[in-house]
């Protein structure tokens, strides 16, 4: 009995003893890649501590000295310093993790795009960056350590020598309207809008998309961000082609209430970067191809693309209409104050009238909110539509006190996997049968 009691006290200890094995691994393992992570951050950080640091790329080396009276280069004969200090600080927000060296990887830092060299209490140091279809690659050289990048800005990206200059003067500022006119579109992106309120809430740019659609749609904040920052930025050096609006191959417009500013561009054949002339000077300047290429796109791209995002405290009802059945889901919202007299809102949602579990249903309602549109919708496809097969969701909300409706209906084409899209009587794109089904399905467990 006794001997029976040993080897079962054995046993638990024994378990005990891989818990806490496999437990300390997982630890481990977790530490190691934080570590990891965080090395090349923390490299990068160094050079913070500097006043020099030198750049190479394009077999060119330059040298940058933070002096009394600001940064200097021997090598230019300007440079702005806030376009310094940004690529310091982006340079300083790198992130990667460590990977084994390998032949492929290797191979990559051949020719490395940039090389940014300087030297820290401790040491010297270099670290490289590459780009290319398979991501983002950075080396560092003084240790043979590579990484791969998760986070990493354009201008150390696709860098050149210019975006540490002065930026190309235009005869405009703090723009409200950007006309983008290329050969097979237009786009123009604005700050007027005509959603309502509610509508326009969940968008944070402020811009929004017109022109392409009859649907209406925000930038996507990211996307709005680099397109205001490269035009009231631009950088590029002075050349002798002028571009005219007769043989520029995009034209875009800068207007405000007051100003207006036209950029001529074109790609000349043997050229990777473009040209572009200032229409208010007259002065023409290369600019490099990165800056340029953002400006060509599928309108649809640079959206915050969803089909109906309302937020839930102004939602009174939604109601969705299938085949066989019909649910009816509404809400009531109260504004309550604590003892600080800060006021929030207290909502209440109901399935039929039967209370549901706030927590549960608000986490659901974003499958619903985050449908988007998968692509443009073809002629040819309105053909095969189902229309007694549709899906409708209508939303109920209060807009500044005034009761609006939005409609949504999901009309299948037959032998596909989308619905064709019709947005308050709108129909030009479709949307993935099975986002919009896991969508019901979803909505459906929480309701029973």
């Amino acid at each position: 009995m006794r001997e029976i009691r040993k080897k079962y006290l054995f046993s638990i200890f024994m378990c005990i003893l891989v818990f806490l094995t496999v437990a300390c691994k997982k630890e481990e393992t977790a530490t190691n890649q934080h570590e990891a992570q965080a090395s090349l951050t923390t490299r990068l950080e160094t050079i913070a501590d500097n006043n020099s640091f030198t750049i190479e790329s394009e077999q060119e080396e330059v040298t940058l000295q933070l002096k009394d009276t600001g940064w200097e280069s021997p090598e230019l004969k300007e440079v702005d310093a806030v376009s310094i200090e940004t690529l310091v600080s982006n340079l300083m927000s790198v992130q990667g993790t460590e990977i084994k060296k390998t032949k492929d990887i290797e191979k990559f830092f051949e020719q490395p795009d940039t090389i940014f060299n300087w030297t820290s209490e401790k040491s010297k140091h270099s670290v490289a960056f590459v780009s290319n279809e398979k991501g983002d690659w950075a080396k560092a050289i003084d240790e043979e350590v590579y990484y791969q990048v998760s986070s990493v800005t354009d201008d150390i990206k696709t860098f050149d020598f210019v975006y540490i200059q002065p930026s190309i003067k235009i005869g405009i500022d703090d723009p409200n309207m950007i006309e983008i006119h290329a050969e097979d579109q237009s786009v123009v992106l604005t700050t007027e809008t005509n959603m309502n309120a509610v509508e326009a809430s969940p968008f944070i740019s402020g811009w929004f998309l017109n022109g392409s659609y009859q649907t209406e749609f925000s930038v996507e904040y990211q996307k709005m961000e680099g397109f205001y920052h490269t035009l009231t930025n631009l950088k590029g050096t002075k050349a002798e082609e002028l571009i005219t609006e007769e043989n520029a191959s995009m034209i875009l417009l800068l207007k405000n209430n007051k100003q207006e500013e036209k950029l001529f561009v074109k790609q000349l054949d043997e050229e990777k970067n473009y040209y572009m002339t200032v229409n208010s000077d007259q002065e023409t300047y290369k600019v490099p191809a990165e800056l340029i290429d953002q400006f060509i796109f599928d309108p649809l791209t640079i959206t915050d693309n969803f089909i109906a995002i309302l937020p839930l405290s102004a939602i009174q009802s939604i109601e969705i209409q299938q085949k066989d059945k019909t649910t009816q889901i509404t809400a009531k919202h109260k504004l309550t104050s604590d003892d600080e007299d800060e006021t929030t809102i207290q909502s209440t949602f109901y399935a039929d009238e039967e209370e549901l579990p706030e927590t549960t249903f608000r986490k659901t309602y974003q499958y619903l909110a985050s449908l988007s549109y998968d692509s443009v919708l073809s002629e040819d496809e309105k053909e095969f539509i189902k229309e007694e097969e549709e899906i409708k969701i209508m939303y109920g909300y209060l807009n500044n006190g005034k009761e609006e409706q939005e409609t949504i209906r999901f009309i299948p084409i037959a032998d596909s996997e989308y619905y064709v899209v019709e947005k308050n009587g709108v129909s030009e794109f479709k949307a993935s049968k099975e986002n919009v089904q896991t969508a019901l399905d979803e909505l459906e467990k929480v309701i029973n």
